[in-house]
């Protein structure tokens, strides 16, 4: 087991007399205590004289064990009591005579600088200084500046830059001027713009621009010839040639019209297949009465509904065969008693028209309803009745 008096005393840091509780601490800190087997004591070294103690520094980094030196001659008691350390307890070993302390051991190393702390706090600020002596007032006339031949500004152009200065603005000079960066007219140019047609190659502003006529001056223009674009939807006012134009579909190049709202002269006769409201005439209704080959029946029936104002002015009647067959026609409904003529119809003969005498109830207003019936059916089987009117 080594002992902890082989530390040397500059290793453990320590000045002067050792303390226990330090040389312990740093004999574990250094790694002597071990589990090793107690080695023979040494003789005690003789006594050294005493150093003085020197300032402590900080804690160095323990160097490594040296080797155990020769073991001295056994050394007077000083009263320091030499402990041994071990790692484990063991069985005690011989105790040798103490031996007179050795010298002392030179300072260790000086251990690593360590982090610095922080900044300390700015301290108050001073009185403030006397104002010094006033300065040397400098030059205020601008020929008394030094450095007045130094091209201080840039913005201008100097002597050596305007030498030969006519050559420079020249065609193809360094700094060529154009006509319109100059002020007023040139001789030459007064001239030029004074003439007619200086420029004959172009059209004169005085010259006809509309093309509407014809001459070098002029010029009409041949509009599937002179233009381009010209299937472009440039007119948008116009419908297009391949848009919809029967009006039978809805859109911007279409669109269905409304007959009262959309067309003008709605009043004029156009159809003259058809007649006006306002024309009067003559027309006819009328109804047959077949007996399918059998005699036909008797009885009333409507045939027309009156539409507008008009008057009766004649009643007709047919059959194919007999000559008895009785008929008439009136206004009103079935079972009613207007009837046109007073006299009732006998048709005779047969397959011809027979005329009623028309005296009474002529006159129709809208609404009425014309009927026409059979009062005496005789041997016919197919009757036919016409009533003529007029409207005003």
């Amino acid at each position: 087991m080594a002992e902890v008096d082989d530390v040397q005393e500059g290793q453990l840091g320590l000045g002067g007399e050792r303390d226990w509780d330090d040389v312990h601490t740093v004999a574990e800190h250094v790694g002597l205590v071990s589990d090793g087997a107690d080695g023979v004591p040494g003789p005690p070294g003789s006594a050294g004289e005493e150093g003085e103690p020197g300032p402590i520094g900080p804690p160095g980094i323990p160097g490594p064990t040296g080797a155990d030196g020769a073991a001295g001659p056994p050394g007077v008691d000083a009263g320091v009591t030499f402990i041994y350390a071990m790692a484990e307890e063991a069985e005690d070993g011989v105790d040798g005579p103490p031996g007179l302390p050795g010298p002392a051991g030179s300072a260790g190393a000086a251990g690593a600088v360590g982090v610095p702390g922080p900044p300390g706090y700015t301290g108050e600020d001073g009185e403030e200084g006397l104002v010094g002596p006033p300065g040397v007032n400098g030059p205020t006339d601008h020929g008394l500046l030094t450095g007045l031949a130094d091209d201080d500004h840039t913005q201008y152009a100097t002597n050596t830059e305007f030498d030969d200065h006519s050559a420079r603005h020249e065609d193809g000079g360094a700094d060529e001027i154009s006509l319109t960066g100059l002020s007023g007219t040139p001789a030459d140019l007064t001239t030029h713009a004074g003439a007619a047609d200086p420029h004959a190659g172009y059209r004169l502003e005085s010259a006809d621009h509309t093309h509407a006529s014809t001459g070098a001056e002029a010029g009409q223009l041949d509009h599937g010839l002179a233009l381009t674009g010209l299937t472009d939807d440039d007119h948008t006012q116009y419908r297009l040639e391949s848009a919809d134009h029967t009006h039978a579909s809805s859109g911007a190049q279409a669109g269905q019209l409304d007959h009262g709202l959309a067309l003008t002269g709605l009043t004029d006769d156009d159809h003259t297949q058809y007649r006006l409201e306002s024309e009067s005439g003559t027309f006819s209704v009328g109804g047959v009465i077949d007996g399918n080959a059998t005699v036909i029946p008797t009885g009333t029936w409507i045939i027309w509904r009156v539409p507008f104002s008009c008057t009766v002015t004649a009643v007709h009647a047919q059959v194919d065969t007999g000559t008895t067959t009785v008929v008439n026609a009136g206004k009103g409904f079935v079972g009613g008693t207007t009837t046109f003529c007073s006299a009732n119809i006998t048709i005779d003969p047969a397959d011809a028209w027979e005329a009623g005498t028309v005296n009474q109830n002529q006159a129709l207003v809208a609404g009425d309803a014309v009927y026409i019936y059979v009062t005496t059916a005789g041997t016919a089987t197919m009757v036919t009745i016409q009533v003529t009117l007029t409207r005003p």
